[in-house]
């Protein structure tokens, strides 16, 4: 962005519904391409997960996928990255917890190589 000579109006400055449209396309694309590279990984996932609150006593959980891709020249590389940021209300129980996690699992398409 330019900002000198007083040349930039408000035109210039693309609206919040802009930049959050940009963001969320930014995400699906980036979902799409890890969610790929899952289901086409080179042996089993793991996975951790982090819950917490936040000021308002809303409850979230990050999971993060940790898995081994084979590169178009033939080495095998390890990746990771976060698959999911969600909100989680209710109960905090082992098995709603697991509820969870086996709904994100299920939506990236590989529950066969947990």
């Amino acid at each position: 962005m330019f900002l000198g000579d007083r040349k930039l109006s408000s035109r210039d400055v693309p609206h919040r519904s802009k930049i959050t449209s940009m963001i969320l396309d930014g995400y699906t694309k980036e979902y799409h391409h890890m969610r790929a590279e899952l289901q086409s990984s080179v042996g089993w996932i793991s996975y951790t997960t982090d819950l917490w609150t936040d000021p308002n006593l809303n409850p979230f959980m990050a999971v993060t996928a940790h898995y081994y891709i084979e590169t178009t020249n033939g080495n095998i590389e390890y990746r990771s990255g976060l698959v999911a940021f969600h909100h989680t209300p209710g109960s905090h129980s082992g098995e709603c917890l697991f509820q969870h996690l086996f709904k994100i699992i299920d939506d990236l398409g590989v529950i066969c190589k947990v």
